[in-house]
């Protein structure tokens, strides 16, 4: 089957960002039979439709029973496609979306089992391997147990040339025929890279390839071996890092194509992937949309920078709390599953504190007093407190509205979460104090999950950072062959 495609955490969140440019490609099947693909760049999808039905008469009959919107516009046969494209794959995601939580999947590399933390908010496909004193022996993959498994040299084709002026090269050794940045530690000499995160910490190590296999399918793949490792995450027990944003947004310095677009060139599939976040676990849907997993019509948002597009950022009109005025953003949002909260820009977030100080000061910790000078804004980095479950229930609902006609609204329970969530069953019932209220009120402890990150407009062209506190129980589509991302509501 012929296909057409466009290459065209709160915690843990990559501070590198390279344009670039999508080249077409195409590739053919066994069966040689004409599949659509929908490109913006080649007309209307209507009239590619229209060459469909002619090429197959019996399509003429077939009706959707949940006709889709894009912007408005239905577009059923592109979702139609994507619905019935039997080749897609599905694997479980492990993990939830407690305050410091994290969702992951489970994979095989040249033979040997680990876990990633799936990020939409990078490129990369980073494991720990042999060798990293500073890693966790959890999950560590040993290169030298695979038969499969190669260094990428620094003279390879696969090491990108000329990066060793970056300043991700932080070896500062260079390849003298390609200029390549390289490293040598541990008694590995290859082609280096460096994963940053805001907070100045990184993994670094060489790359290698080996055979991965994922979702029942496998392709050959370049990875990321962590030799050094920086970080400080101890609520991080997951080994590796897989990055699903779009290849030009790898380089670090050199450039690997990123797994996912190896597995669909290999396996035929289609330049889509969804996710379906549950509060505890969930599925990663490689090459399609599962109709099963949600309930009403998909919404899309388009990506900003459409074919140019490195990560998923999206249009946002702005935000509203409590009903309030619109407070209108200037750069838009970016989908990260690989951190857990809502992060806003400075000038949103002192608007966001300025509402809830001005009307909601009647609950605990939102202002200070003269018992406590410690509110949930102090630090701005998500503080956790002592409150009834009534409480929770007065705080306002905050509405991300990305479109005129779409928004995702968080009430006071999607983002004051509950410390540890699958301890709800244990939580005391108390009374405090001089409150009137009955005991039969339960009391625990609640983290508030929106974090300003000062700059980051400035700095990174976005106005907030969507996670998963914003993503859970919805079912995500990520439509990179019309660049933009679906909202559903997960059943």
């Amino acid at each position: 089957m012929a296909s057409f495609c466009l290459y065209a955490l709160f915690y843990s969140f990559p501070i590198f960002l390279l344009l670039g440019v999508r080249t077409a490609c195409s590739h053919e099947s066994k069966d040689g039979l004409l599949r659509l693909e929908v490109k913006r760049a080649s007309g209307s999808f209507e009239a590619l439709v229209a060459t469909d039905i002619r090429r197959w008469p019996f399509r003429r009959n077939l009706t959707l029973d949940n006709p889709l919107k894009q912007n408005g516009r239905t577009v059923g046969w592109q979702e139609f496609l994507l619905h019935n494209n039997a080749r897609y794959k599905s694997v479980s995601l492990g993990g939830n979306v407690d305050p410091v939580g994290f969702y992951y999947i489970d994979l095989e590399i040249g033979g040997q089992k680990t876990s990633v933390l799936l990020e939409t908010g990078s490129s990369n496909f980073i494991v720990p391997i042999t060798g990293c004193s500073s890693c966790s022996p959890e999950g560590m993959i040993d290169i030298s147990r695979s038969s499969s498994a190669q260094i990428v040299h620094c003279d390879s084709s696969l090491c990108t040339p000329h990066t060793c002026d970056s300043n991700l090269c932080l070896t500062g050794i260079c390849s003298t025929t390609t200029d390549a940045c390289c490293i040598e530690t541990h008694g590995v000499s290859g082609c280096f890279f460096a994963f940053t995160f805001f907070s100045g910490e990184a993994l670094a190590g060489v790359y290698f390839t080996d055979i991965v296999q994922v979702a029942g399918i496998s392709s050959n793949a370049t990875i990321g071996g962590i030799l050094t490792n920086s970080t400080d995450f101890p609520f991080i027990t997951v080994p590796g890092r897989l990055g699903m944003a779009f290849k030009d947004d790898s380089c670090i310095p050199s450039c690997a194509t990123p797994l996912f677009d190896e597995l669909r060139k290999k396996n035929n599939l289609s330049n889509i992937f969804s996710l379906a976040l549950a509060f505890e676990g969930g599925s990663l849907i490689l090459g399609g949309i599962d109709s099963s997993l949600y309930s009403g019509e998909i919404h899309y948002v388009p990506l900003r920078h459409g074919a140019k597009s490195l990560l998923y950022d999206v249009h946002c009109n702005g935000i509203r709390i409590g009903g309030g005025d619109l407070i209108p953003t200037s750069a838009g949002a970016t989908i990260q599953s690989g951190q857990n909260l809502l992060g806003l820009d400075s000038k949103y977030y002192k608007h966001l504190k300025e509402y809830f100080q001005t009307n909601y000061c009647n609950l605990p910790h939102v202002c200070s007093n003269s018992s406590s000078s410690d509110t949930i804004f102090s630090g701005g980095e998500g503080h956790c407190f002592l409150f009834f479950s009534s409480d929770i229930e007065k705080f306002p609902t905050i509405s991300i509205e990305l479109t005129s006609s779409f928004r995702i609204n968080l009430e006071g329970k999607d983002y004051m979460l509950p410390l540890p969530r699958n301890n709800r069953a244990s939580k005391s019932r108390a009374t405090i104090a001089g409150d009137s209220r009955s005991s039969t009120f339960e009391l625990g402890t609640y983290c508030f999950s929106i974090v300003e990150f000062p700059g980051l407009e400035s700095s990174e062209g976005y106005s907030m950072i969507l996670g998963n506190v914003v993503l859970v129980n919805h079912y995500i589509v990520f439509n990179r062959e019309n660049y933009s991302v679906g909202f559903a509501d997960l059943i």
